[in-house]
């Protein structure tokens, strides 16, 4: 019996690796991918009182339910997950996602073309929206431009920003209430399918002629993947550029782990003033993206500091903007309102090296003691990545959301030009690497009177105390505000 028993599991186990196989083909990696879209009401009606307490988290600075990381229908074969979508400017959208690199290296491009639908009244769409005949004159069409990272150091997924621009008037502010379709290819049947990303109820005017805006400034944070966060540190993060905008900032803080309680209780004013909004982008792990969904998350921004903010911030809770004095980043930004982005070289200081007065241990930020850094970097023959703009620079930049469609870690995509690239005598990016966590900071102390600033440190520091000036005259401000106390 053992004998007869023996080529029926062998056969069971090739079947088994069969389906396997197939499913590996087609890009279907993982069940917990397929998920069919449920619009609003009916997301409602399965939770019981799921918008109760989206409204409760958006009061409380947590982005109301967005349906982030979307996985499509499993006729989709995930060649795409969508994330979010926003409105551009009067005709143009923007759409973030995700796509499988290895089923666009086998089946192309997964998007086709974009579709608007204009509502009738309040009329909201369904999902049934997707079998609507593309013929019909009340469904109007656009080419989709896409733009890949191109960026993934062999993840199975890239960033993919799909700009749909109608030449259509029904598809601009003003016209009425409409929804936005994806038209996608299906790996499997090989059909096309129209997919709703956007739903619009708010007719707001249009980004492009806004005069006035709720802030001066967004700041984008990178994912929050370490739950190893120093809460001192963070906090004086948070003063420093408070006070350096003035105070006219909102922070969008992307948060995959759950944090500290005592990191919590920093962010907790600022979240109860309405300063701050997380976003939970947990579910990133599932699809294994560069450097832990930065890309993604930048792009995302851009489109929530578009309607309110002038400028959106995008660098690291390790890295400070130094303006040099006496610019301050009011009148930096004043001298280059009409670019569309500002990109900052980076300068690497010490946290190791510190200086010895025993004063600056309790009273002080932790930079003002931090005053050594590397040899001011330049673009040429030293070829320093710092400030080499482009592919090959590992700068930081601020944006017009309003002017910029799609953004990287170090540059900006588009548009390439248009921009100002600042020298690091003017305005820089001073990083201090590892000091928003809990790693030894201060271990080599210095008598900074000992210290000559024409001869390096051991060979490789050079004393600056720039810092300890622009940060006095910033903690005034900040010390006197109740949500740092």
């Amino acid at each position: 019996m053992a004998g007869k028993e023996r080529p029926f599991l062998v056969y069971f186990v090739c079947l088994l690796g069969l389906a396997w196989l197939s499913l590996w083909i087609v890009g279907i990696d993982a069940p917990f991918r397929i998920q069919p879209y449920m619009s609003s009401q009916q997301q409602q009606k399965k939770e019981g009182n799921s918008s109760i307490s989206s409204q409760r988290q958006e009061k409380n600075g947590f982005a109301a339910n967005q349906q982030l990381f979307r996985r499509l229908s499993h006729s989709l074969g995930h060649s795409l997950v969508l994330f979010s979508a926003y409105r551009f400017s009067s005709r143009t959208f923007l759409v973030i996602s995700l796509a499988s690199v290895h089923l666009r290296e086998k089946l192309g491009d997964p998007v086709h073309s974009c579709l608007w639908r204009r509502h009738a009244g309040s009329l909201h769409l369904t999902p049934s929206a997707a079998g609507f005949d593309p013929s019909r004159p009340t469904l109007n069409e656009a080419i989709a431009t896409l733009y890949y990272i191109n960026d993934t150091h062999g993840r199975p997924y890239d960033v993919l920003v799909t700009k749909c621009v109608f030449e259509d008037q029904a598809a601009s502010v003003g016209h009425g209430r409409g929804s936005l379709f994806l038209n996608l290819s299906s790996p499997i049947t090989e059909r096309k399918e129209l997919v709703l990303v956007y739903d619009e109820f708010d007719l707001s005017p249009s980004p492009t002629n806004k005069e006035h805006f709720s802030y001066e400034f967004a700041y984008c944070s990178p994912p929050i993947w370490g739950d190893r966060w120093h809460a001192l540190y963070v906090k004086q993060w948070l003063m420093y550029h408070h006070a350096l905008t003035e105070g006219k900032i909102h922070y969008f803080i992307y948060l995959a782990v759950k944090l500290s309680s005592n990191v919590t209780k920093v962010f907790q004013p600022l979240i109860g003033e309405g300063l701050m909004t997380i976003i939970d982008i947990s579910e990133e792990r599932h699809f294994q993206t560069w450097y832990h969904g930065q890309q993604l998350v930048i792009n995302d921004c851009l489109g929530r500091a578009r309607q309110i903010a002038r400028w959106a911030l995008f660098w690291d809770f390790d890295e400070y903007l130094h303006i040099t004095q006496p610019l301050s980043l009011a009148t930096l930004l004043q001298q280059h309102e009409r670019s569309a982005w500002i990109s900052f070289g980076s300068v690497t200081w010490s946290t190791r090296y510190c200086s010895a007065e025993e004063e600056w241990i309790q009273r002080r930020w932790a930079v003002e003691r931090m005053v050594f850094r590397l040899e001011s970097p330049e673009c040429g023959e030293k070829r320093r990545a710092e400030v080499c703009h482009g592919s090959e620079g590992h700068r930081k930049w601020a944006a017009n959301p309003r002017e910029v469609v799609v953004g990287s870690i170090h540059y900006v995509l588009d548009p390439l030009w248009g921009g100002a690239i600042l020298n690091t005598s003017i305005a820089r990016i001073n990083h201090y690497r590892g000091i928003a966590t809990c790693m030894e900071n201060c271990s080599i102390l210095k008598n900074l009177s000992q210290v000559d600033e024409s001869t390096p440190v051991d060979g490789w520091w050079w004393k600056d105390t720039g810092i300890r000036k622009n940060v006095a005259n910033l903690q005034s401000f900040s010390n006197n505000l109740r949500i740092f106390a």
